[in-house]
């Protein structure tokens, strides 16, 4: 799944994936045939001979058991439906930064969430996760604070309408993603677009 290349090969099939947050790149080799999920582009998909055959195989019914139901947290829902979103990852530096990042989300009145990595380090809730195995998401505004844009969480944010970078390394991937972006440090930027929101009403 999340294949980023596929290379046909003589009876066998060599797949890219990234990993770890797309800090890890992982080339694999299996033998034709195999099923290969693509992340959506617009590069040609590669020639993979000829189609196998296709044949039904009827499944015997067995007894179906409900184990649990468990809703959807209520901060998972929120964030889910936000207008204003903003992230933080590991480029926050650390915890003691968040207090600064609440109050520039109030001023903007919007939802608090982080990559993957900020989940971890428990700075943000699990279910606040975004990425392509966490909260996919399509606010009208999305505010990244120190995310380095790894593929996995660049896929969460697909729907954002409008996608606002801050970071100090210029070459991050998540400018590419990003109509605006700002690099510097987040200590100095933060606190200055929270005063610039107060000095112009919000």
């Amino acid at each position: 799944a999340n294949a980023l290349a596929v290379r046909p090969e003589a009876g066998a099939v060599e797949v890219e994936q990234s990993d770890l947050d797309g800090r890890l790149l992982v080339s694999l080799r299996a033998p034709a045939p195999v099923c290969v999920l693509v992340e959506a582009s617009d590069a040609r998909a590669p020639e993979l001979g000829q189609p196998g055959a296709v044949v039904e195989v009827r499944a015997a019914p067995g007894p179906v058991e409900r184990l649990a139901v468990d809703a959807a947290p209520a901060d998972a829902t929120r964030l889910a439906d936000a207008e204003r979103v903003v992230a933080v990852g590991l480029g926050l530096g650390s915890a003691d930064a968040l207090p600064a990042v609440e109050r520039l989300a109030r001023a903007l009145d919007a939802e608090i969430a982080g990559s993957m990595p900020a989940a971890t380090a428990g700075w943000v809730p699990h279910e606040r996760y975004v990425g392509l195995s966490g909260q996919q998401i399509s606010p009208a505004l999305y505010l990244a604070l120190g995310i380095s844009g790894a593929p996995q969480h660049l896929a969460g944010i697909r729907g954002a309408k409008m996608v606002v970078a801050v970071d100090t390394d210029a070459r991050a991937p998540i400018f590419r993603a990003a109509e605006y972006g700002i690099v510097g440090d987040l200590r100095e930027v933060v606190p200055a677009l929270t005063e610039a929101l107060a000095a112009s009403g919000g």
